[in-house]
């Protein structure tokens, strides 16, 4: 297990096991494990493969951290017609003024944020910092059966929302109905 220099403020260096996550309509895809030091940024082309090869088309937009803004990545996504979201490399031109791009940009910050608390609460409440596994392939193992809870989690709830939703839209239809039903009692068989 190697040390891996992050730079962050609590605790500047990580060990253990490093992951490369993806998510896609808030479903979450384990790309990489690695127990070296290496730059995800470098991983962009082939995580954009990846979502070809499990969707059949490449994404419209990749909402990424400002590792991934290399200059390789953008001319990548600008030859396939994907869009990188961040700010452009050098200097800003006249064209970055333009509101139309600095609202897309902060639309895009505001969705990354999202995936950001998606990475926290892995983290907090299904325990993806808490893999204590020494084999690569334990390991391995942990952190997608981790992603698997997160993603049947999601399902269940999404699915138990689409339930209730639409008993709530039968109990509205057949409760507020616009013509009362009236029951007629008949007391002559008596």
């Amino acid at each position: 297990m190697r040390l891996i220099q992050r730079g962050k403020r609590p605790n500047p260096t990580e060990f253990g096991q490093k992951l490369h996550l993806s998510v896609v309509d808030g479903y979450t895809y384990l790309v990489q494990t690695s127990w070296s030091n290496f730059n995800e940024g470098c991983d962009l082309q082939a995580a954009v493969e990846d979502y070809f090869r499990k969707f059949g088309c490449y994404p419209s937009a990749v909402l990424a951290d400002r590792i991934y803004q290399a200059r390789r990545n953008k001319m990548f996504c600008t030859q396939l017609g994907i869009w990188l979201s961040g700010p452009t490399l050098g200097r800003r031109k006249a064209s970055e003024t333009d509101t139309k791009i600095r609202r897309q940009i902060y639309q895009d910050a505001c969705e990354r944020n999202a995936i950001e608390g998606r990475n926290g609460n892995a983290k907090r409440r299904f325990g993806l910092d808490r893999l204590f596994s020494k084999l690569d392939e334990a390991a391995k193992t942990e952190a997608a059966l981790v992603i698997l809870d997160m993603n049947t989690s999601l399902r269940l709830v999404r699915w138990l929302a689409l339930f209730f939703r639409s008993l709530l839209s039968l109990f509205l239809y057949v409760g507020f109905s616009a013509d009362p039903i009236y029951v007629i009692h008949d007391d002559t068989s008596l």
